[in-house]
């Protein structure tokens, strides 16, 4: 679980907002799964998915304010 409070420097209204991750339980290698057909496509977008989620969160991260 990941907490993420904002704060709003003009009004000093704070956010606060709770992310969940679980595993997907797909992020395997491609070339160990032996997966082919429909189950590799979706193989590959949870990939990408994941790989998205990670570039978000380091993102995020950069930008950390400490309230």
């Amino acid at each position: 679980m990941i907490t993420v409070r904002g704060l709003d420097k003009a009004s000093g209204a704070v956010s606060t907002g709770t992310l969940t991750l679980c595993d997907l339980a797909g992020s395997e290698r491609v070339s160990k799964s032996e997966a082919t057909g429909q189950r590799l496509t979706e193989a590959a977008a949870i990939n990408k998915s994941l790989s998205a989620l990670g570039q978000v969160l380091s993102s995020v991260t950069r930008y950390r304010i400490d309230a």
